[in-house]
């Protein structure tokens, strides 16, 4: 036990058995299969209509024991997708392999259908629902249920400013090309209800760079704004924003936190100004960050701006490479009820698009 809590508990963990976590080994090992079973690559839109389409999923088993594994594979609508090689069938019509100890296969995926070529929001190509059986040694056995996504993600663009944009709470100076509206398509929490559309909220996000700053804006359309200068964003109305500066392995993890990353919640002023309104923990903020929140006549802004040289000093500068993951909640709060409507699924939960949100620094 700690200040926090246990570390290791019997939870009924997602996908997981309740039996198949009792130590800090047994939980290293479902951790490690859970993420590792089957390990997608990216399949990237872009312009070309081109109908064939390859992924390859890699499937390692790094333990010392032969797992057994039982999955089923479906593919998005206007898609078709199989694996060239043959498994095994069983009498649910599933597919089963063995991976033999500290071994990995490389499975080639094949999608057939048109691609998306305009959107800004992550899309699953397929998913596979899979289940996994072994017998560790001086351990009880083990049967794990997860699933994963096969992720079709955007290729998006962090801009570089020509001129740089005051952090005043105010979007006009973002111009209309910057800006990704999210209306009709939200990932709502599924344990969140109230919303109703996107004329009850609805909400419009920006990103880009200078030479010295990381910004962002989000623009939240609200027919009601409920906001106390003392409570978080998660029981009001506000927003939530996520960046990881990781590498592309963790950041495209099945199920991943914001460890290693910047995590920003704040709720607008809750009179007719601008500042003050609730921010968390701003101490854990990168030095120099600016926030400023406003209401408006039809909800309220949020714009920040991150030095780049504070984050260099956090994380390096190898995201500018590899890309940076964005996501954002707007967390809308009507009476009792209470909403989460994300640009993103939330990264860390079963709807999680391994990689969504990906800006590449231009």
């Amino acid at each position: 036990m700690t200040s926090s809590g246990p570390v290791i508990a019997n939870l009924m963990l997602d996908g997981i058995l309740r039996d198949d976590i009792q130590t800090p080994e047994s939980k290293s090992l479902v951790d490690t299969l859970s993420i590792n079973t089957f390990v997608p690559e990216i399949l990237w839109m872009s312009d070309t209509t081109f109908p064939h389409h390859q992924v390859e999923v890699r499937s390692p088993n790094p333990t010392d024991v032969p797992v057994e594994v039982t999955f089923q594979l479906s593919s998005r609508s206007g898609l078709d997708a199989a694996f060239t090689q043959g498994f095994a069938s069983t009498t649910d019509n599933r597919q089963t392999f063995t991976l033999q100890p500290m071994s990995s296969r490389a499975l080639d995926l094949h999608l057939s259908g048109e691609l998306p070529t305009q959107a800004h929001q992550a899309q699953a190509a397929a998913k596979l629902t899979w289940e996994a059986r072994l017998q560790p040694a001086d351990m009880a056995a083990m049967h794990l249920r997860e699933s994963i996504i096969v992720p079709l993600l955007p290729v998006l663009k962090l801009p570089e400013l020509t001129d740089p944009l005051q952090v005043d709470g105010d979007s006009s100076d973002w111009s209309a090309d910057q800006l990704y509206t999210v209306t009709d398509t939200p990932w709502v929490h599924p344990r969140h209800d109230g919303w109703t559309g996107s004329e009850d909220a609805n909400f419009q996000i920006g990103f880009a760079h200078d030479t010295t700053h990381l910004q962002i804006v989000v623009d939240v359309r609200d027919e009601e704004v409920i906001s106390t200068a003392d409570s978080p964003p998660w029981v009001q109305d506000g927003i939530e924003l996520r960046l990881d500066f990781r590498a592309p392995k963790l950041q495209r993890a099945p199920r991943t936190s914001i460890a290693g990353g910047v995590f920003i919640a704040t709720s607008p002023a809750p009179g007719d100004g601008r500042d003050p309104g609730y921010l968390y923990e701003p101490p854990s903020l990168p030095a120099g960050t600016l926030v400023c929140k406003r209401r408006t006549a039809d909800g309220y802004t949020l714009e920040v701006a991150i030095p780049l040289a504070s984050l260099i000093t956090l994380y390096g500068d190898q995201w500018k490479r590899d890309g940076l993951r964005i996501n954002v909640a707007v967390n809308d709060r009507d009476g009792t009820g209470q909403s989460q409507l994300w640009w993103q699924p939330d990264w860390r939960s079963a709807e999680n698009i391994p990689g969504s949100g990906t800006l590449f620094f231009e």
